[in-house]
């Protein structure tokens, strides 16, 4: 792994508490479009690293955004939810929803999806940030991890879980509840943070504290088990699953039974979601490095440190291997991934 270049995403210099800097960068023609959690969200060259934009927004930009049709969609630390002009900038609209936007938004036909640090889920007009409706929860514990769930969207219904350990889908018409499922009864936290994944009519969701689970996505009935909770999506490929676990593995699921295949201790704290890139499993360490794994066995292949963690996940452009994320101390790394051959020895520089 070969640094390209790195970048300091604030706009001004900051010496308070630690903030979860998160936010996967987006790469968008030419651009990587990178927030950090203190101050606003910019653009930098992809290949240069130069700043191109940068928007102030109080509170930062945390968890992340979604470009569609040249439009940059992103909620913020301020209390609104904001569209701009994703090559320069520029404001289109901002819609108030008083809570803080801790979850990735979803774009679909037009509109918006997003669940705010409120518990509430929204549906917004893409074009004019007006609200289509809106569905809440109440909350039912005092302790609850900091982050939000991404809406999935499958079929003309949104799926997402909630931090009282509920799994819910409704209508993207009308946010009307087709079904609900308590999958996470954990007492300490109950919370659903990672983004449910569908395929072929399943769910693959964790609770953080509780269990992966595997669920029919019509109804909501539990297709199978496996005991230990995340905090990030799971990422799918052929018939694996790989997710990071909150008791600090990575691992590998057999997708039609949930058997573990294989699993990795990270040297401390959690992981990011992992991305896959010509048969490697890379991830970042809370506390540690990005990390490269082989996708068949677990072994490590490769290893860089920023210093302090990093709880992005990777953003890997697959015909290049330029590798793009944000490190705890919101430093925006651009690496180049690839295999390098090991180098031949004389036979007199050997070792005896």
């Amino acid at each position: 792994m070969d640094k390209l270049w790195v970048r300091n995403t604030l706009n001004e210099e900051y010496f308070g508490f630690r903030h979860p800097h998160r936010m996967t960068p987006i790469m968008f023609k030419g651009l990587i479009i990178q927030g950090n959690a203190i101050d606003g969200i910019g653009a930098f060259d992809e290949k240069t690293g130069n700043l191109k934009w940068f928007l102030s927004v109080k509170g930062g930009v945390e968890a992340g955004g979604v470009v569609e049709k040249n439009t940059l969609y992103f909620g913020g630390g301020d209390g609104f939810f904001y569209s701009i002009d994703a090559f320069g900038g520029q404001l289109n609209w901002k819609t108030p929803i008083n809570a803080e936007t801790l979850s990735t938004p979803t774009f679909h036909n037009e509109n918006i999806y997003f669940i705010g640090g409120n518990n509430r889920v929204y549906s917004l007009q893409a074009s004019t940030g007006k609200v289509n409706w809106s569905y809440s929860r109440q909350e039912t514990s005092n302790l609850s991890i900091r982050g939000g769930s991404q809406p999935e969207i499958y079929k003309e219904t949104l799926y997402l879980g909630f931090s009282d350990g509920a799994l819910v889908a409704l209508s993207v018409d009308d946010g009307k509840v087709k079904w609900e499922k308590n999958i996470n009864r954990n007492r300490r936290f109950r919370d659903i943070d990672a983004k449910p994944v569908i395929e072929n009519d399943k769910i693959y969701v964790a609770g953080f504290d509780d269990a992966f689970y595997c669920l029919d996505a019509n109804s909501g009935s539990v297709i199978w088990t496996y005991d230990r909770g995340g905090f990030s999506a799971a990422t799918l490929s052929g018939e694996l699953i790989y997710f990071t676990t909150t008791d600090g593995y990575v691992v590998a699921l057999q997708k039609s039974s949930g058997k573990l295949k294989w699993q990795y201790k990270l040297k401390k704290g959690l992981g990011t979601q992992p991305t896959l890139y010509r048969g490697l499993v890379v991830f970042g360490e809370y506390e540690g490095d990005l990390v490269a794994l082989e996708s068949l066995s677990g072994n490590q292949v490769g290893r860089y440190s920023p210093g302090r963690g990093i709880m992005s996940q990777p953003t890997i452009d697959k015909s290049t291997g330029r590798t793009y994320f944000i490190s705890v101390n919101a430093n925006l790394y651009a690496l180049k991934i690839h295999w390098q051959a090991n180098k031949e020895s004389w036979p007199w520089d050997k070792a005896l």
